[in-house]
């Protein structure tokens, strides 16, 4: 979690796979992340 938290990472989810179970917490900091362009979202749009 605290990867994503800090834009380490990225979440990548399969369409055939059930739901995780912190996939929205997941999926939540990510959009964090993004949000504040931290690390791998630096340079992204």
């Amino acid at each position: 979690m605290e990867l994503v938290k800090n834009g380490l990472v990225k979440v990548v989810l399969y369409e055939k796979r059930a739901k995780i179970k912190y996939q929205d917490e997941l999926l939540s900091a990510e959009k964090e992340a993004r949000e504040k362009r931290l690390e791998v979202w630096k340079k992204l749009n």
